[in-house]
């Protein structure tokens, strides 16, 4: 009997010639997709940080200081490196070194006493280079260096570059010198030094008819306000009451926290307004939403801290309504942060009473 073609075996498909057979992947293809790049990637970083460290050993404050003096484009690092090294707690013994604060303020000096002529026809190149980029950069540098000294002897130089103003582009070099002065005097006490007063006073009151500087000009008033705060003296305490009705929030918040530094009574009022997170004038420098979220909790931040300063200086001060002020922020229902941060300040509050 014939088969059916029911019946008959099915030919088997033809295998694709286009696709490679499926083997597994060996050790020596693993070692060179994994292990290699990781070892490469090591040694690259271990040669990096090896660099690094003998770098950092090698550098003398001293040599880098003298370096400065020949004030080209690359100084400004220098002089930013400079002021981290002083910074740093471990180099306190560096804050207290003369020779080096005096390395330090011959390169400002010589740099403040460059002169603008009228216009560019009659700059020579130091004038030119002056207004450069990199050389603002470094008497900025220069200026936050100085300020992490413990000594008086620094305070001349920093009132000079607060109070130069050549061009605009000094003005971000005028606010790092009264960031510096706030520094200095949280060290070294300033409030008899007439010289510092009356520079921070001149520049917290510095206004411009040209709407392009304000925020640079408000800026400064700010750190002038802060520094006037950190000295304490009573003139710096009556011109920061002046202040807390300044057009510039930063600059009123600044004085407010000054005032409250020295425990003084003066700043209830506009510390009450920096602990209302309904403010809206607070923020209104501020162009983005984002900002002014950034900005608010910055300053309720603030405004807590200062309310601990207020108690901690004047400790039989009334309370009354920066405590009403921070049990409504505790019952805002806002960040755990400052939710935390105003219940505990109620609480050092109601300890005291």
């Amino acid at each position: 009997m014939e088969s059916t073609p029911a019946d008959s075996p099915q030919p088997k498909p033809a295998r694709d010639p286009g696709l490679p057979p499926v083997e597994p992947p060996t050790a020596g293809f693993l070692l060179q997709l994994f292990l290699i790049p990781m070892v490469i990637v090591s040694i690259i970083v271990l040669v990096w940080f090896a660099f690094s460290w003998l770098a950092h050993q090698g550098v003398d404050p001293h040599d880098l200081a003298r370096s400065l003096k020949s004030r080209n484009d690359a100084s400004w690092q220098k002089a930013y490196n400079l002021s981290n090294m002083l910074r740093d707690s471990k180099n306190a013994e560096l804050k207290r070194d003369r020779e080096l604060a005096r390395e330090l303020i011959d390169v400002l000096e010589a740099e403040l006493g460059v002169k603008l002529g009228e216009g560019d026809a009659s700059q020579d190149s130091s004038a030119r280079d002056y207004q450069t980029d990199a050389r603002v950069r470094l008497r900025e540098f220069l200026c936050r260096s100085l300020g992490e000294f413990e000594l008086t002897d620094v305070a001349p130089t920093l009132v000079k570059a607060l109070q130069q103003e050549q061009s605009p582009l000094d003005l971000p070099v005028r606010r790092r010198a009264a960031e510096a002065l706030a520094v200095l005097a949280g060290s070294v006490d300033l409030a008899q030094d007439g010289e510092v007063v009356e520079g921070l006073i001149e520049a917290s009151r510095d206004r411009s008819a040209n709407p392009e500087e304000k925020l640079l000009r408000g800026e400064l008033r700010s750190a002038a306000a802060f520094a006037l705060g950190m000295v304490g003296s009573p003139a710096a305490l009556d011109q920061l009451e002046i202040m807390l009705t300044d057009v510039y929030a930063n600059a009123r918040f600044n004085a407010a926290t000054g005032l409250a530094r020295q425990g003084d009574a003066r700043c209830v009022d506009t510390l009450v307004a920096m602990l209302d997170p309904d403010n809206a004038e607070a923020v209104a420098d501020e162009e983005s939403e984002e900002g002014q979220r950034f900005k608010r909790a910055e300053l309720l931040g603030n405004g807590i801290k200062s309310v601990r300063k207020y108690l901690q200086a004047s400790p039989e001060a009334d309370m009354t309504s920066l405590r009403a002020a921070l049990q409504k922020l505790a019952d805002a229902n806002l960040s755990r942060d400052v939710t935390m941060a105003a219940k505990e300040t109620v609480m050092l509050i109601q300890q005291r009473d």
